[in-house]
C-alpha cells in the first residue's frame, strides 16, 4: 500500500472515531438542530444537516416523514434512531472521501466533464417532460428554471443546483474508493470471517423477531443480503401481475392524465 493510501485510511478511521456513539435521538427540535454529530477538521456537520440529507434519501425510497416529529410511535423512533446511527457513519465516510478527492487525488478535467454530461442528460429529459423545447423556448409558458427546481425538489428532494452538486460528490466518492481499493484483493480467510460474522448476526436477528431479521437482511449497502434462510420464512421481493390489453391501455391513459395533472399543479404553484 502506498503512503497516500495509508494517509487516506488513517483520516477515514479518525473521523469514524469521532462519530461513533453520537447521540441522534431527538429530544427537542430547536435545541438539537445545532448539535454537531460529525467533525471533519474545521468542518462541523450538524444534526439538522444530517437529518436533511437522510430525509431526502428516505423520501426517495418511499418513506416520507418528519424525522423531527417528537410524537412518533416508539417502535418507529427506535428504528429511525438505529438507521440514523448507521447512516451518520456512512455519511461521515462519504464526506471525508469527497474532501480527500479534492486534496489528494482530484478528478481530471475529463472526469468532471463526463459527470456534468451525465447530469445534463437527466436534466434535458426533465425539461422535455415538462414540455420545454430547446429550439423554441418562447413557446414555454412559465419559468423553466423554477419549474425544474420544483420538479426535482418533489422527485429527489433537491433543487437543480443541489442535484448537480450531489452528483459530482458521488463521482468524487467513487473516484477515491477506486483509488483506495486499486490492487487490493480480499484474502480467503478474511472473506470467510466476514461471512460467518454476518451469518451469525442474521441468526441472532431472527431469534429476536421477524421484523428485526428483515431489517438485518435489507439494511445493507448492496441491497438484500441473505445468508441465513429460516425454515418456513418467505421473503417476497417482487410480485408480477398481468393484465389484459384493454386494462393496459386504461392504465397508460391514467398515467398520462396523472403526468398532465402534475404539470398543471407545478404551473399553478408558480403563479401563486
Amino acid at each position: 500500500m502506498t503512503k497516500r493510501k495509508y494517509i487516506c485510511l488513517a483520516l477515514l478511521m479518525a473521523v469514524m472515531l469521532l462519530v461513533t456513539g453520537c447521540d441522534l435521538v431527538t429530544v427537542n427540535r430547536e435545541r438539537d438542530k445545532a448539535q454537531v454529530v460529525i467533525q471533519i477538521g474545521d468542518t462541523a456537520i450538524t444534526k439538522e444537516q444530517v437529518y436533511a440529507v437522510a430525509s431526502t434519501e428516505l423520501a426517495q425510497s418511499g418513506m416520507s416523514m418528519d424525522l423531527w416529529d417528537e410524537n412518533l410511535e416508539t417502535y418507529m423512533r427506535e428504528y429511525l434512531d438505529e438507521y440514523l446511527m448507521e447512516y451518520v457513519d456512512g455519511y461521515a465516510e462519504y464526506k471525508v472521501a469527497v474532501m480527500l478527492c479534492d486534496t489528494l487525488c482530484p478528478l481530471t478535467e475529463e472526469e468532471i466533464r463526463q459527470a456534468e454530461e451525465n447530469t445534463e442528460g437527466l436534466l434535458e429529459y426533465v425539461r422535455m417532460m415538462l414540455g420545454y423545447d430547446e429550439e423554441n423556448p418562447e413557446a414555454y409558458k412559465g419559468d423553466i428554471e423554477a419549474d425544474m427546481d420544483a420538479y426535482l425538489k418533489q422527485t429527489f428532494g433537491q433543487t437543480v443546483a443541489e442535484y448537480k452538486a450531489s452528483t459530482l460528490e458521488s463521482n468524487k466518492y467513487a473516484h477515491v474508493y477506486a483509488k483506495l481499493t486499486e490492487g487490493v484483493a480480499a484474502q480467503e480467510g478474511a472473506a470467510q470471517a466476514q461471512y460467518e460474522k454476518d451469518l451469525q448476526a442474521q441468526k441472532e436477528a431472527f431469534a429476536e423477531s421477524a421484523d428485526e431479521y428483515r431489517s438485518a437482511i435489507t439494511r445493507n449497502s448492496m441491497g438484500d443480503y441473505i445468508l441465513y434462510k429460516p425454515a418456513g420464512y418467505a421473503e417476497v421481493k417482487q410480485i408480477l401481475l398481468g393484465y389484459e390489453d384493454e386494462d393496459g391501455n386504461a392504465y397508460d391513459d391514467l398515467s398520462l392524465a396523472k403526468n398532465e395533472a402534475e404539470e398543471e399543479l407545478i404551473e399553478a404553484e408558480q403563479k401563486v
